[in-house]
């Protein structure tokens, strides 16, 4: 902070008896162009291959971080992916909803196969097993992506049975001396 500068305080309020901070809504917000954005406001699910300017992510990136969340803990992370081996494996964490396949797609991919497979040790909704293996190097035009998503156990297996537990100690009496 430079000699000539000076620190703005915080302004504030009494609020029950109480100094609270306060900031006072912003002025000359054109209330149509401020319910334009809030009614137009969508969740994107489709994407082209268009990559996105760095100076536009980082301002999205600015914005988002203003969000509205509770008692102001900003509960989240952000994440900017632009490498298509990064993009391939991110199907995982979508457990191959239409929108991960499309970013597969958008990412150039042109072999890519999404099965589904049972397994007693993988719950259900997870990836089972892909190739190639997440951060692997992969060329869109030549790699085939597979993923096979968990439905969980086999249902037609015969169940999994507990080892049996020790049997409970016998109950001991005592009998009134008279």
């Amino acid at each position: 902070m430079s000699a000539t500068a000076t620190k703005k305080s915080p302004d504030t309020i009494l609020v029950g008896g109480k100094q609270r901070y306060y900031e006072p809504a912003p002025q000359g917000i054109d209330l149509e162009s401020f319910r334009q954005v809030v009614t137009s406001r969508r969740s994107v699910r489709k994407f082209t291959a268009t990559p996105v300017p760095r100076a536009v992510v980082d301002d999205c990136l600015d914005m988002a971080m203003l969000a509205p969340c509770s008692s102001g803990l900003q509960p989240w992370e952000f994440y900017v992916v632009r490498s298509a081996g990064k993009k391939a494996a991110l199907v995982k964490a979508c457990m191959s909803q239409s929108a991960a396949i499309e970013t597969l797609a958008a990412a150039g991919f042109q072999n890519y196969a999404i099965s589904t497979t049972y397994s007693n040790t993988v719950p259900a909704g997870l990836v089972g097993a892909q190739s190639p293996e997440p951060g692997a190097k992969a060329n869109p035009s030549t790699t085939v992506v597979t993923i096979a998503i968990s439905q969980g156990p086999d249902p037609s297996a015969p169940p999994i049975t507990p080892p049996p537990s020790d049997p409970p100690p016998p109950e001991t009496t005592s009998t009134p001396s008279p």
